[in-house]
């Protein structure tokens, strides 16, 4: 695990640039697992980071550099001493279907999604959106970004073929040879 503690992004020095657009280190709830220090729960469910306290940052946002692929990303929200609001908590602008609050305090809702990264991941969580706190942020990492092949035609609809749902003639319309309107492909390809 990497520690977070609500410090703007930078690199940390341990081979990771990551962080906050606005800084929140200074809140006493993102000083690490001793403010939640509940004897019922691990160190790593104690800890948690409060994105935006004081509702100071307009679009609160969490980034990591990563190299470029198709990443497993899942979010866990819980707070061993609060209910935590997470119906805003986005990942590269999906949302991930958080509930608006999660509680009893205690429990932890995980989410999960699979998304591509071209240079940076970045997690949306700000109190004016309905999101308070992150507990962590697991990425795996599935697959690699790579130019498609040469010889490998872009999108066709022969390839996938639920791309291109039929054409469907409007009323009055008419189309010669029929053969036309099975044919035609949607606009862009």
């Amino acid at each position: 695990w990497l520690c977070d503690s609500g410090e703007a992004f930078g690199h940390r020095g341990n081979g990771f640039s990551y962080g906050w657009k606005c800084d929140v280190s200074a809140s006493s709830m993102n000083r690490g697992a001793f403010t939640r220090n509940r004897s019922v729960f691990t160190a790593l469910e104690n800890t948690l980071v409060e994105s935006d306290p004081f509702s100071r940052c307009v679009g609160q946002e969490w980034r990591i550099k990563l190299p470029p692929g198709r990443y497993h990303v899942e979010v866990t929200v819980q707070d061993p001493q609060s209910d935590s609001n997470a119906s805003g908590i986005l990942v590269q602008g999906e949302s991930l279907g958080f509930p608006p609050v999660v509680g009893p305090p205690g429990i932890g809702v995980r989410r999960a999604l699979f998304v591509d990264v071209i240079d940076y991941l970045s997690l949306t969580c700000d109190r004016d959106t309905g999101c308070t706190t992150v507990n962590r942020i697991t990425l795996q990492h599935t697959a690699d970004a790579g130019a498609r092949p040469r010889q490998r035609s872009q999108l066709k609809c022969e390839r996938l073929p639920d791309w291109c749902p039929p054409v469907t003639v409007p009323p009055n319309a008419k189309v010669l040879p029929a053969s036309a309107a099975r044919a035609a492909q949607p606009l862009g390809t």
